[in-house]
């Protein structure tokens, strides 16, 4: 007697988290500068997977500490001080466009947001 599988709903929506997860991946890919960068941010900070499954309108909200102020540096070029309050870079490579926000009147969280496919 054959017996079939019941599809437990679980399974599913982390089929679709890890579908959307390898779809952000793949679209760092092509460029080596923001594959470093994404590399190095899954090393430092362990919220890449929740970012990337759950991102919207083509954007990834990413973590900002000093650590990926750092890593920013080393693979674009870019400084954005600690007293910046806005900064907009893109990789000269790809295209793609990176978004800082940072603190303005002392309660709003700074951001960090990451363009997932070049426009």
């Amino acid at each position: 007697m054959a017996q079939s599988k019941s599809k437990n709903p679980k399974d599913s929506k982390d089929q679709e988290a890890n579908k959307a997860l390898s779809s952000v991946v793949r679209s760092f890919v092509a460029c080596p500068r923001c594959s470093f960068f994404l590399v190095g941010y899954r090393l430092i900070h362990d919220d890449f997977a929740e970012a990337g499954s759950n991102h919207q309108d083509n954007w990834l909200h990413l973590t900002w500490n000093s650590a990926t102020r750092s890593l920013v540096q080393k693979n674009f070029g870019w400084w954005i001080g600690v007293d910046a309050t806005h900064y907009e870079g893109i990789c000269q490579d790809c295209r793609r466009v990176f978004i800082y926000g940072g603190l303005t009147d002392g309660k709003n969280l700074e951001s960090f947001e990451v363009q997932i496919k070049p426009g």
